[in-house]
């Protein structure tokens, strides 16, 4: 079965790490990576738990699993319910291969 890898990352705090084993070996700063963002990463870590999604922390941060995109709608409205802020967004502001 497919499954959907987002990156989770807290709204405001700098997220610099980059998987760089995720990189294309050639790219012209096209490169993106999706990512939902939360006002609070802790209780946000809990309450997607509490719905049944696999998160795995590496040091390149914290990345969910899903096992289809029809997930995320209702993930963002669990989150906002709970009085976090949530939204997608691409993680990547640019990178430039020299």
């Amino acid at each position: 079965m497919a499954t959907i890898t987002l990156r989770l990352c807290e709204m405001g705090v700098a997220d610099t790490a980059v998987d760089t084993g995720r990189l294309p070996i050639f790219y012209m700063n096209d490169y993106s990576e999706l990512a939902l963002r939360v006002s609070e990463l802790a209780p946000a870590c809990e309450i997607l738990r509490s719905h049944g999604v696999a998160i795995q922390d590496t040091a390149a941060g914290s990345r969910l699993r899903l096992a289809s995109h029809r997930q995320i709608g209702s993930l963002v409205a669990a989150l906002t319910a709970h009085g976090l802020k949530a939204d997608l967004s691409d993680r990547v502001g640019g990178i430039y291969q020299g």
